[in-house]
């Protein structure tokens, strides 16, 4: 019986170089599926989040800003594999910093900002972390 030097014996081994190259398509096809799974997440929650701010806005119905309650809307500025979303006011633009934080009145005095955007923010923070958190550790099917 000869030795045979330099090659496997074993039928339908892998080499080293097979390895590598299947790993790193598994990771390619797993990190695909993770930044669509992320990117999905991301428009859902972001859109719930403008839905939310619709219903919170509606308290300001009586007080003259009524294209307000109904303006928030979710705007995609994404580029390339760097997903973006602003969420604002199509309607009244510069309102909502007033409306939140307060201002000065033309006559003299201060009105008091109601806080109605941060909760929702806070909320859609933590749950945009979950999500991500929960896609990465379940994994992709």
């Amino acid at each position: 019986m000869g030795v045979n030097r330099g090659r496997s014996q074993v039928t339908g081994a892998l080499r080293a170089g097979d390895f590598s190259r299947a790993f790193g398509k598994e990771m390619i096809k797993y990190t695909t599926g993770v930044e669509e799974e992320i990117l999905e997440a991301t428009e859902k929650l972001v859109k719930a989040a403008a839905k939310e701010l619709n219903v919170a806005s509606k308290e300001f119905k009586d007080t003259g800003a009524s294209k307000y309650e109904s303006g928030w809307a979710a705007k995609d500025m994404s580029v390339r594999h760097r997903a973006r979303y602003v969420i604002h006011n199509k309607n009244a633009p510069g309102l909502a910093h007033l409306l939140e934080r307060g201002h000065a009145k033309s006559n003299g005095g201060r009105v008091d900002g109601k806080i109605h955007i941060q909760p929702i923010e806070e909320q859609l923070t933590k749950d945009y972390e979950e999500a991500v958190k929960n896609i990465i550790e379940n994994g992709v099917i």
